[in-house]
């Protein structure tokens, strides 16, 4: 199947600098394209662009819409940031910077900039809720092209991702154009893949998250780990913590999937229940040594029991709703029923 899109992105073209005259050679692509959408929104009918944007949700899922971050465990707090709202976002941005996820933090330094634009070109101030939807509509829309950079497609972003579409892209005189590896029926959903994102980056950046993902991973945390040896009380806890984090063995991809435990997990709880009295030098082996399982299947049960005992039985956002069930069942799996 092939499809064919107009090439009519150009960021930095001049329908857009039309739009936005004097336009600060400081943005980036993503401010650029979030000025051009709200500049032409605001030109209702008279937009040369009002077919796109009439095409446009009128509302995104977005992490400063949920209502319910707060009630979520403490890494998916800080993997999203606790993102709403906007404006009360920047008092916690000056006491939090450790913790605050660069999705939001780029978002928010985005809107003072476009704010500070529109009010030098006297131009309305941009809202809240103005920005929030303009910045929604690039940023999960918003492509990457070779010798272009991030571009906006319209109607190429219509297609939906699923894990499974394969796809071949081409220009070809004067269009962008798809070709599908897959066959599709007539009145068939047609899909391309955004990448090989698991499913609490398929929600950050486009705000919706797959029933059936393989990619997708529930991270453990340093707490998790303090908690596991509260139970277990493993032999020279701190110092093996202090290798596993300088070796940056804990990251968003330490944890359980549909397959059990991750391998840099595995590596770790091996090392957290190594008694042996070599230390450090025995430690360092785990980790380069092949190592498909631990041989303590009931610490990795416990672990999970631990992790899952943190997620919430009331969430009503659909979307936040339906990610803590699917990491749930995960996590079910393997865990220790009481």
């Amino acid at each position: 199947m092939i499809c064919h899109f107009p090439r009519i992105w150009r960021p930095v073209g001049k329908a857009v600098r039309a739009s936005i005259p004097n336009l600060p050679n400081t943005f980036s692509i993503e401010e650029i394209l979030t000025a051009f959408i709200i500049a032409e929104t605001r030109l209702g009918s008279y937009s040369t662009w009002q077919p796109y944007i009439s095409s446009l949700p009128a509302e995104f899922n977005s992490l400063f819409t949920y209502k319910q971050l707060d009630k979520l465990p403490r890494g998916l707090q800080l993997a999203f940031g606790n993102a709403w709202p906007i404006v009360k976002r920047i008092v916690y941005l000056s006491n939090y910077r450790h913790s605050v996820d660069r999705w939001c933090t780029t978002a928010l330094r985005s809107w003072r900039n476009l704010s500070k634009y529109f009010q030098a070109v006297k131009a309305d101030d941009v809202s809240e809720s103005e920005f929030l939807w303009s910045w929604c509509v690039v940023n999960t829309r918003c492509i990457y092209v070779e010798g272009h950079g991030g571009v906006l497609a319209p109607f190429l972003d219509m297609l939906n991702h699923h894990w499974t579409a394969s796809v071949n892209t081409q220009f070809k005189e004067g269009h962008f154009v798809i070709i599908s590896n897959s066959r599709y029926e007539p009145g068939e959903e047609v899909f391309i893949s955004y990448g090989n994102y698991d499913n609490r980056t398929l929600l950050q950046n486009y705000g919706f998250v797959l029933d059936d993902n393989p990619n997708d991973c529930v991270p453990i945390e340093r707490h998790h780990l303090d908690l596991l040896h509260a139970v277990k009380k493993f032999t020279r806890f701190d110092q093996k913590i202090a290798l596993i984090e300088k070796r940056e063995f804990l990251t968003n991809q330490t944890g359980f999937t549909v397959e059990g435990a991750t391998w840099n997990l595995i590596v770790i709880l091996n090392i957290l229940e190594d008694c042996t009295p070599h230390g450090v030098s025995r430690w360092k082996l785990h980790m380069i040594q092949s190592t498909e399982e631990t041989s303590n299947l009931e610490l990795v049960a416990l672990l999970a029991e631990i992790v899952l005992d943190a997620y919430p039985n009331d969430i009503q956002d659909y979307t936040l709703k339906k990610l803590v069930q699917i990491e749930k069942q995960i996590l079910y799996k393997l865990a220790i029923h009481k």
